[in-house]
């Protein structure tokens, strides 16, 4: 009876192995609950998305779009490309409705940016899975406030061809899901009457700062990816810098990783009963 128990104990344990979510070599750092657009001083520059204007609830599908007020010289543009299947233009999206973190001063929901997700009539079109921000300099600094947060999310962020690192949202979520507790459920929104409610509660929003911590871990190309599911990739108030900026003034707190049991010492574990059973028999 006892060896039988021990046996399903190690299968149990085996089988509950959970792979870690990978540690970005970049910095990430989470502003408070609530806060949606980026608290980070200096030179720092801001997509908020709001041009054009939207109605509640409406949709503007683009291919190409420029981030706007960038220093002298400096460009960036999102592109992405209609899957098969979608009218022409449905590369990303601008989006104005629940699904939101931020909103327009006096109330009401502004505008944010979705990639790889259903929208238009009863969820019919398919948008790009992966849209890229291109920039023709080099940035050190990215600020996203990341809405409804799904585990399939990430942020790729490359100079020229090389991959500079990845931000997943098994990472971002092992933080503001387990470590923040239920701070980060849900938003807060205001109407135009004064009244605010949490809206989305099922759901994690951050603001997230990502710094690069050297100036080999600059980045030109940004990924904002969604391929495992039509769920979609939300997000807002999208801010870059380029200069490095030092720890010291850097904004929010760094992302804690929950630890989860590694497969090598859930192994070990699962052998330690194994001998506990032989033990067993052998008496």
């Amino acid at each position: 009876m006892r060896c039988h128990l021990l046996a399903v104990l190690v299968a149990l344990t085996v089988g509950s192995a959970v792979a870690q979510p990978p540690v970005p070599l970049l910095t990430v750092r989470r502003q408070a609950a609530d806060v949606t657009t980026s608290q980070q001083s200096g030179a720092v520059s801001t997509s908020d998305f709001n041009a054009p204007s939207l109605a509640a609830n409406n949709l503007g599908a683009y291919t190409s779009y420029a981030f706007p007020g960038l220093p002298g010289g400096v460009t960036g543009t999102y592109t992405a490309t209609a899957p098969a299947g979608s009218p022409t233009g449905y590369g990303f999206g601008l989006m104005n409705d629940s699904y939101g973190g931020s909103q327009l001063a006096g109330g009401g929901q502004d505008n944010y940016f979705t990639t790889g997700g259903r929208v238009g009539p009863d969820g019919s079109h398919l948008l790009a899975a992966t849209t890229t921000l291109s920039l023709n300099q080099t940035s050190y600094y990215l600020g996203v406030h990341w809405m409804a947060i799904d585990p399939t999310n990430s942020i790729r962020l490359y100079k020229g061809a090389t991959l500079v690192d990845t931000i997943s949202a098994q990472y971002v979520l092992a933080d503001v899901g387990l470590s923040a507790g239920t701070a980060y459920n849900g938003t807060n929104k205001r109407s135009a009457d004064g009244t605010v409610a949490r809206t989305n509660a099922s759901e994690k929003y951050a603001y997230l700062n990502i710094y690069a911590n050297s100036l080999g871990q600059g980045f030109d190309r940004v990924e904002f990816d969604n391929s495992t599911n039509g769920s979609g990739f939300e997000s807002d108030n999208h801010t870059l810098g380029f200069s490095l900026i030092d720890p010291a003034q850097q904004a929010g707190v760094v992302l804690v990783l929950v630890p989860v049991p590694e497969p090598a010492g859930l192994l070990a574990a699962a052998g330690g009963l194994l001998l506990a059973a032989r033990r067993l028999r052998r008496g």
